[in-house]
């Protein structure tokens, strides 16, 4: 994360305000997977079934999760339901 926001501060010295997705699209594979393994390994650690998975597999898992922001409360899921 360190490596990244050094990047962008340098390229982009004024900026306040960014697109995560974006930043995300624009770094260099290696160096996205180590942003996204910082972001949700503890998401992933805190699934059973993942807790014996190899680094690499975390890593893929990582890079297939996406934040998506709720207001407290809301429901995401219900019992039952097909996630879509």
């Amino acid at each position: 994360v360190e490596k990244t926001t050094s990047f962008y501060m340098l390229k982009f010295p004024t900026m306040r305000m960014f697109d995560e997705e974006a930043i995300l699209g624009d770094l260099p594979i290696e160096l996205r997977k180590e942003v996204l393994l910082e972001l949700f390994q503890d998401v992933i650690s805190m699934a059973p079934m993942f807790q014996l998975c190899s680094m690499k597999l975390r890593k893929e898992l990582c890079c297939r999760l996406h934040s998506q922001y709720v207001e407290a409360g809301a429901t995401i899921m219900r019992e039952g339901e097909v996630p879509t």
